[in-house]
């Protein structure tokens, strides 16, 4: 089926749905896409965010390491300059020719062996072996009761370097001072120890140092004797981990729910842990969920990160209680000064919850968005259907009503319900019916009239058949008297028109002589005029010309000016060559400057009379061309009043010439109008004659028209009574 076979109100209920719905889906689209953008970009950005501030946590922390490293290292500095002044207000350090004897353990290895070494001392005071922290051991404990460090007398027992304790307070895990333990010039693993290494170098070592068994933040001096030969080492420190407001900042960074922050050392070592549950212990081959040992991988990471480059990692961990697999996200540092692994980590799950709830929001938003846009189409639909049916009722009621009218019905009127554009249909409608009403009956009231004129007619027919015989006869006798009439008028034409064409010639040369002289005089006036104009124009030129010969006199003056100045120029230049002259072996650069002066001020009065003679030629010349315009003026002036007499003169014949012209004329016009008069009389006679000849004929037309008239009146009786049947068809 076609779509213009389908029924108005399908047709308007598919349309109105149509037009509703592709601009409620283009919306719905657009507002989906819109939607999913948003929580994608949240998405992103909440990732992006939560990222960034692990990132920040572990670069404050870095921050703060360093800040903490720098204040510490500042105090170890001043320790030991603490120190260094004890031991030289006591005398400085030096050796009893007494030996003693010392076992001595490596700090690393434990490996013990005895050695004898001479008893070193401070001033003349020997530092003994104190290993009991309650016995007072001289310098050590006078350097920590100032300034809170730890201290040590390092004594060099052999010629490779290695260095013993002899002197400190620092303790062992037995609770013993450390004194008997010695630093090895070679590491267990065949490296130099850094730290012997410089003192060796004559240098002070200073940074991060394992001291027994810790690490500390550590200075170390070499001792000299009296032959400026290293024979020990003095040290100050502080145990890493007793930087407790760092340690406290650190253990206070809270990171979400589930996050903290850890530090770990370059052996796997947790120097800070969660909480501080796992201080100290070695969490080096602890692995994930998926059996990767995460802590070697970070560790392995940050040795190869630059000062401040944040490391990132993603591992899974396994719920020991619940068996529930977590993954975390960590971003770390690698602190160098002090072989911290700074590690900012927390579940993953709560970086993408505020994704996922934007997700959540962003699928809730859509589901509302479609629930609406049903229920829109939905009450669309209803409205269109409510609309569809009122216009389909009112256009029903409307055919039925025209179907009346078609009948014959003129009385029918459409109802009007409403004063929308229907109602203004049917007031329209309603107007025209009346309209129409009104014309059928004044139709059958002329038909009635028609009926009745006709029978008149008809009588007046016959009367005009009758009459119109004896009219004719009389009116051939009339028409050949005119005819006779306008021959006699047609002779006395003829004899004018000879003489007014005669007349014609005259007049027309007449004209064309006062045509000739007015071309004279035009002329005669356009070289008045032109001479006129040659006349004004000389007398400009010779204006110029004068103003030129003023300007020339000024130029000359001007020369006249600048020749002074160059004689005075020259006088001067004369003058600074006596004076060079006289200046003898100084004044020789001077006189070469006066004799360039002097030549420019000669080349300056050369010049200016070259220009002088020009200036007085170009006078000469002005004044003979002033005298040259004049005469020409002159002669102009009497070329241009010959030319006013002669335009004086051919203005007096052309007038005279043309009263000639126009009384030749004024006589070739009467003579034309007598002919003219003629001619009309003739042509009257002639149309008198014609008409009367027209007016027999349409008498004897009219006679015959008289009876077909009759026959068209009763024709016509005959449509006015088929006009009163069909009005009669109609209602009104």
């Amino acid at each position: 089926m076609k779509f213009c076979d389908v029924k108005l109100k399908t047709k308007l209920v598919l349309i109105g749905m149509t037009l509703t719905f592709i601009p409620l889906l283009v919306i719905m689209v657009t507002v989906y896409n819109q939607s999913r953008r948003v929580v994608q970009m949240g998405e992103k950005e909440s990732l992006k965010l939560a990222y960034a501030d692990l990132n920040h946590v572990v670069d404050n922390l870095y921050t703060l390491a360093e800040s903490h490293q720098e204040v510490t290292q500042k105090n170890i500095n001043s320790a030991l300059n603490v120190a260094r002044d004890i031991v030289n207000k006591a005398g400085g350090v030096s050796f009893a020719d007494e030996l003693h004897e010392w076992k001595v353990i490596n700090q690393y290895t434990k490996a013990s062996k005895q050695v004898s070494l001479p008893k070193m001392q401070v001033g003349n005071k020997w530092l003994g072996q104190i290993s009991s922290p309650d016995q007072a051991s001289p310098l050590v404990d006078d350097v920590q009761a100032l300034v809170d460090v730890t201290c040590t007398v390092f004594q060099r027992m052999n010629p490779e370097g290695d260095m013993l304790r002899v002197a400190t307070n620092v303790i062992k895990n037995n609770g013993q001072r450390a004194i008997g333990t010695f630093i090895p010039v070679t590491n267990p693993n065949g490296t130099p120890n850094p730290v012997v290494s410089a003192v060796l170098q004559g240098k002070t070592y200073r940074g991060r140092a394992f001291v027994v068994n810790a690490w500390y933040i550590t200075a170390y001096e070499p001792i000299y004797d009296t032959d400026h030969s290293i024979v020990g080492i003095l040290y100050v420190g502080i145990p890493q981990e007793n930087v407790k407001s760092l340690r406290n900042a650190i253990m206070d960074v809270s990171i979400g729910k589930s996050g903290y922050v850890t530090v770990l050392d370059s052996m796997g070592k947790y120097v800070l842990s969660e909480k501080g549950k796992q201080d100290g212990a070695n969490v080096l081959n602890h692995e994930d969920a998926a059996g990767e040992g995460y802590i070697k991988e970070r560790i392995n990471a940050s040795q190869n990160l630059s000062p401040r480059e944040i490391g990132r990692q993603k591992f899974s961990l396994k719920n020991q209680r619940s068996d529930k697999i977590t993954t975390r996200e960590a971003r770390f540092v690698y602190f160098k000064p002090w072989d911290w692994i700074i590690t900012a980590e927390a579940d993953e799950g709560e970086f993408t919850e505020v994704a996922e709830k934007l997700s959540a929001l962003g699928n809730k938003s859509i589901f509302t968005i479609l629930a609406v846009g049903l229920i829109a189409l939905v009450i669309t639909g209803v409205v269109w259907i409510y609309v569809a049916g009122s216009i389909v009722k009112f256009v029903k009621n409307t055919v039925l009503s025209f179907k009346e009218i078609a009948q014959g019905d003129l009385t029918k009127r459409l109802e009007k319900k409403s004063g929308n554009e229907f109602g203004e249909l049917a007031q329209g409608v309603n107007a025209f019916l009346e309209n129409l009403q009104e014309l059928i009956g004044k139709i059958a009231e002329s038909s009635s009239q028609m009926d009745k004129s006709s029978e008149t007619l008809s009588e007046v027919a016959s009367i005009v058949a009758t009459g119109s015989g004896g009219a004719a006869h009389r009116a051939e006798n009339v028409a050949a008297s005119a005819e006779e009439m306008s021959a006699n008028l047609n002779n006395v034409a003829a004899a004018i028109k000879e003489s007014s064409t005669n007349a014609s010639m005259v007049a027309a040369a007449a004209e064309e002589l006062t045509s000739t002289i007015g071309e004279i005089a035009q002329n005669v006036e356009n070289a008045r005029s032109i001479s006129d104009q040659a006349v004004h124009k000389t007398s400009e030129t010779s204006n110029q010309m004068s103003r030129l010969g003023n300007a020339a006199q000024g130029i000359g003056k001007v020369v006249e000016t600048i020749t002074e100045i160059s004689e005075q120029v020259n006088l001067l230049a004369l003058n600074a060559t006596i004076e060079a002259a006289r200046a003898g072996e100084a004044g020789k650069g001077f006189a070469v400057v006066a004799n360039e002066i002097k030549e420019l001020a000669k080349q300056t009065s050369d010049s200016t009379l070259e220009i002088k003679d020009k200036i007085e030629s170009i006078q000469d010349s002005t004044d003979g061309a002033v005298k040259g315009i004049g005469e020409i003026s002159l002669v102009i002036e009497n070329i241009n009043e010959i030319f006013s007499t002669i335009a004086t003169s051919v203005g007096e014949q052309s007038s005279a010439t043309r009263e000639i012209a126009n009384t030749i004329t004024q006589v070739s016009q009467g003579i034309r109008e007598v002919n003219e008069n003629v001619n009309q009389s003739s042509t009257v006679s002639t149309g008198i004659s014609n008409d009367i000849g027209f007016v027999s004929q349409s008498i004897g037309e009219m006679a015959s028209s008289s009876d077909q008239m009759k026959d068209s009146v009763n024709d016509m009786h005959r449509l006015a009574g088929g006009l009163k049947d069909v009005v009669s068809r109609f209602k009104i």
